[in-house]
């Protein structure tokens, strides 16, 4: 996918008062094995596309750049996260494991009205392809882990 679009959640109005806390948006799971992109962040614009406007008013929060490294080519299961280790093996572990991402959206979250209700949208723009991997966009996005919102004061 190339767009994802979050459930809504809250975050409490009384945690959102200390304005000059931080806010971090953190998204757990984030493959890396594909296009390099940059990953848009929006709040509560569900409908945030590549050509929307990177402005307070359109809901941008930030963004984020994955260098992509292609495709796995090992052999199959090659890339695939390694089982739990023992404490003596040395046998190097796959860089293919997925990221986590941390995207800095204090100010897109003090600007929020009253409202407890945020939606994530993220939009990937592709910026490069590796020899042999399809340029097609809606491959790029992939978050398999968690995402928060957190709150630092």
């Amino acid at each position: 996918m190339n767009r994802f679009v979050s459930k809504p959640f809250r975050i409490a109005r009384d945690e959102r008062e200390h304005r000059n806390q931080r806010w971090d948006l953190i998204l757990r799971g984030v493959d890396h094995l594909g296009c390099s992109y940059e990953g848009r962040v929006f709040l509560n614009n569900r409908d945030a596309t590549a050509d929307t406007p990177l402005e307070t008013e359109f809901g941008y929060a930030g963004g984020y750049f994955i260098f992509g490294h292609g495709d796995c080519y090992g052999a199959p299961g090659h890339c695939d996260p390694p089982p739990p280790r023992l404490p003596y093996d040395t046998t190097p572990i796959t860089q293919a494991l997925p990221e986590e991402v941390h995207v800095e959206i204090s100010d897109a979250v003090n600007r929020l009205d009253a409202t407890d209700s945020v939606t994530i949208s993220i939009v990937a723009i592709v910026n490069s392809v590796a020899p042999g991997q399809s340029a097609d966009p809606e491959d790029t996005l992939k978050i398999a882990g968690p995402i928060s919102i957190v709150g630092y004061a």
